[in-house]
């Protein structure tokens, strides 16, 4: 369990980035009850996977009283992949409430070539 390896389960803050252009650029800054729903997503077994070359589209940034842990997540080709900064070896097959989670927050962005309703 992530959760419990990584001390996880009261983050002052959680913020997700997404990579735009080579750089990650805040996406959604959760609060209040948007992180507890986010921390239950991750809080399960979650299988132990072999590490992969992977272009991560998200970095997630929970902000501690004493420190801060990044989770790098999901590959530019979809797969359910994550990868905690601090753990080297490590990698992670991310369950599908926390993917669900994402596509819900990525949901607000704009598509290329898509004309905006403004």
């Amino acid at each position: 369990n992530v959760i419990e390896n990584f001390n996880l389960y009261y983050p002052e803050a959680v913020d997700i980035l997404r990579l735009k252009e080579g750089q990650y650029f805040l996406l959604k800054e959760l609060k209040g009850d948007e992180i507890t729903t986010f921390i239950e997503s991750l809080d399960n077994p979650i299988k132990v996977i072999e590490k992969k070359s992977c272009n991560f589209l998200y970095k997630i940034s929970f902000k501690l009283n004493d420190k801060k842990i990044i989770l790098y997540s999901i590959c530019e080709d979809g797969k359910k992949y994550g990868e905690f900064e601090s753990s080297e070896n490590k990698a992670y097959e991310l369950p599908d409430r926390f993917m669900n989670l994402i596509g819900k927050y990525s949901s607000s962005l704009s598509f290329p070539g898509k004309p905006s309703l403004d």
